[in-house]
């Protein structure tokens, strides 16, 4: 994701034709996916699930847009020689594709602080795109009802749009993000969440979530995916 500062040119109104693009999605309760040419492959049981289609794509984007987009060289098409060598119940960040994919995930997601309950469900998603942990998204139906109110400041996300930011009622600083008005891409996911896990406390099936490095990224690192992950100092062109 390239962070842009919020300015017209992302709210702008633009008359874009469509066609179809893939984006692997699957409705399975699952441990592990491997990513293969565009197809969710799960190893532990031998074949590939079924992929349905997500939103139409743009034919057109803005110059400035495609720019971003075409200016990632890692996409997910060979892993470089530092990436760790996954184990057989693990996912490599460098097999996860730009664009990204989009998995659902039937695992429960605990989101939590000092003061109680944020978020639950077992309706989310992962957003997969390379060099990245994933990022867990959660459904509005989700959120504990006053537990979060919108809060200042933007950014943008070349795949995803503008996105805004969400803090705790309470006081406490900015917790999550979730994109109101997204690219088709992401269109069916206008409004879900996603949380920083160094500022609230994230759990996965029970199992602490490690935070990205960097301040910026919100991906969850789990122990079912390897990198080395984006964040660090000098992994910005990752």
């Amino acid at each position: 994701m390239v962070e842009f500062l919020a300015s017209g040119e992302s709210g702008a109104a633009v008359d874009i034709g469509t066609e179809e693009v893939p984006v692997a999605v699957t409705p399975v309760r699952h441990k592990k996916v491997r990513l293969v040419k565009g197809k969710v492959f799960r190893p532990d049981f031998g074949l590939e699930i079924p992929v349905r289609y997500g939103e139409p794509m743009p034919k057109e984007v803005p110059p400035w847009l495609q720019s971003a987009r075409d200016a990632w060289t890692n996409r997910g098409d060979r892993r470089p020689a530092f990436a760790i060598e996954p184990a057989p119940d693990q996912e490599s960040v460098w097999d996860y594709p730009r664009p990204p994919a989009i998995v659902e995930d039937r695992r429960l997601i605990e989101i939590e602080d000092d003061q109680g309950p944020i978020a639950s469900t077992t309706t989310s998603i992962r957003v997969l795109e390379t060099s990245h942990p994933p990022s867990f998204y959660l459904p509005p139906e989700a959120i504990v009802p006053g537990r979060l109110v919108l809060t200042t400041g933007s950014s943008h996300c070349e795949w995803k749009g503008r996105a805004e930011y969400l803090a705790l009622a309470d006081g406490a600083g900015t917790v999550g993000w979730r994109y109101p008005a997204p690219y088709p891409e992401f269109a069916s996911y206008a409004n879900w969440t996603s949380f920083y896990p160094d500022r609230v406390r994230c759990r996965v099936d029970g199992k602490p979530v490690r935070a990205q490095a960097g301040g910026f990224y919100g991906g969850w690192i789990t122990d079912d995916v390897v990198g080395p992950f984006k964040g660090d100092p000098g992994t910005s062109g990752w």
